[in-house]
């Protein structure tokens, strides 16, 4: 069994194996090169390529922990049976440097590099890092003399498709959002906030992820103006696959209903659980529209005066500064809404990879789409979560056609005028689907939709990827 620990930045540095613990250590690009004991002694050592093939694994424990453990390459998820690496939204083949799936972006505008749907950190795998599949970021420990003081200018005007004037911004430049910078790299991404970052990394950590998110209020009416994209399979339909479908939990974890607390396995279609809207404050017992069961060998372990509840990497919790915010994603200090409507702190988060699956739970609420979990029987302690859950799926013509007719450029083509004839349109399209963020819905037995901003001028085009969450790939909106 293996026990993660992570840093405030989300960078894994110790694993708890089989009851000893061990620490990472990474080279200035942030490669896993050895593993450590509390004495310092290396018991497994990593080299790679300059794509990241792994050359070599040496030590003590190389043939057992040293396999087992998945973090490698620039801390990149690694698979020992494939060879591929994970970067969350697709694999990475190092043999080639590519990419063996297509990227869901028709350009990343990062140059004309950035149209190749397959290519891996715009073929520059010495200071780039891509961590999420999408966009490469420039390796922090190469810039970061770079960043403090830096400034960098509000983004382009083409993100909104309107002459907006964007208040200018001070910013140290040049990383990725997720990594502790705006990727002035990449144009189509801005914060829309004057003064937000003051050089410090900190700070730029928290507007790259508001900025990622659409988190700032102008970035969420420009975010809101938009229209999806992404590509099309065959025949007309596509299959769609959200990260956040494999949110669940553990059996025994407690859900307050009309009968009391009752186990989240034995939770039925029919049965009322208590629920709250987060954006109103309001609630109330709250109808099971159809429960959820799957299998998984990867659980997030969250602790909260002393109690720990625990669940599937993608559950999304709610906490008052950040909104919904994936269990992987908390960090110790985040504040977290209990169900008298008081706040906890949590303390410790633990990531842990199981050695066979087991099997986790979770139900579709009506309405809020919220309930309240605790850890066990004894526990009094419920916290707020959502109820995302579901499985991959694929929309049928009929279905795609509720969306609009195909028109130009292979989309789905909202016809008359302006940007906010094509949002009404939306709008009109998804009521009755339950907005989990700006711009994402989940309806259709929680299906998904996301909608992106895409420019007038069709050549690149902002899409920002909500708590995680890659949303339903496959249908785009315009305008004329």
């Amino acid at each position: 069994m293996q026990r993660f620990s992570y840093d405030a930045d989300g960078k894994v540095v110790g694993v708890n194996y089989n009851g000893t613990y061990y620490y990472y250590l990474r080279n200035a690009q942030g490669d896993v090169v050895k593993l450590i004991d509390k004495t310092g002694s290396a018991v497994v050592e990593y080299t790679y390529d300059t794509w990241g093939k792994l050359l070599s694994t040496t030590g003590s424990l190389a043939a057992t922990f040293g396999a087992e453990q998945p973090f490698r390459y620039r801390g990149y998820v690694y698979d020992e049976e494939t060879g591929f690496y994970y970067l969350q939204s697709r694999y990475y083949n190092p043999e080639v440097g590519r990419f063996i799936s297509a990227d869901v972006y028709l350009s990343t505008g990062q140059g004309v590099i950035g149209h190749n749907a397959y290519a891996y950190c715009g073929n520059n795998p010495v200071t780039r890092v891509d961590d999420e599949g999408e966009f490469w970021n420039i390796v922090i420990g190469a810039i970061v003399g770079a960043i403090v003081g830096a400034v960098v200018s509000a983004v382009t005007q083409a993100a909104s498709g309107q002459d907006i004037n964007w208040a200018a911004v001070g910013v140290a430049a040049a990383c990725g959002a997720l990594s502790g910078a705006v990727n002035a790299a990449c144009p189509c991404m801005g914060v829309a906030a004057t003064g937000l970052v003051q050089g410090s990394i900190g700070a730029l950590e928290y507007a790259g992820t508001e900025l990622a998110y659409g988190r700032t209020p102008t970035l969420e009416k420009t975010l809101m103006a938009g229209v999806t994209t992404g590509m099309f399979a065959a025949g007309g339909k596509f299959v769609a696959q959200s990260v956040g479908l494999t949110a669940c939990f553990i059996a025994g974890t407690q859900v307050i209903t009309t009968n009391g607390m009752v186990s989240i396995e034995n939770i039925s279609e029919g049965d009322y659980v208590y629920a709250t809207d987060p954006e109103t404050g309001e609630s109330g017992f709250k109808r099971v529209v159809q429960t959820f069961e799957r299998e998984t060998d990867e659980l997030v372990e969250i602790t909260c005066d002393g109690e720990t509840i625990t669940t599937t990497p993608t559950h999304p919790f709610y906490v008052p500064q950040k909104g919904w915010t994936e269990a992987i994603k908390l960090r110790a200090g985040d504040i977290l809404v209990t169900s008298n409507g008081e706040y906890v702190v949590v303390e410790k988060v633990q990531h842990e990879i199981l050695e066979a699956p087991i099997t986790v739970y979770n139900f579709e609420v009506e309405d809020y789409h919220t309930y309240y979990v605790a850890a066990s029987a004894d526990s009094d302690l419920f916290v707020l979560v959502h109820n995302r859950c579901g499985t991959s799926y694929e929309l049928s013509d009929n279905q795609l056609r509720n969306f609009g007719h195909k028109g130009k450029n292979s989309g789905y083509r909202v016809t008359h005028g302006s940007h906010e004839n094509a949002m009404d349109f939306v709008l009109t399209q998804t009521n009755g689907l339950i907005e989990y963020s700006p711009g994402k819905y989940v309806g259709y037995n929680s299906r998904g939709v996301e909608f992106r901003i895409y420019p007038r001028s069709g050549y690149t085009y902002t899409s920002i990827r909500i708590n995680g969450v890659s949303g339903l790939k496959g249908i785009k909106f315009i305008w004329d």
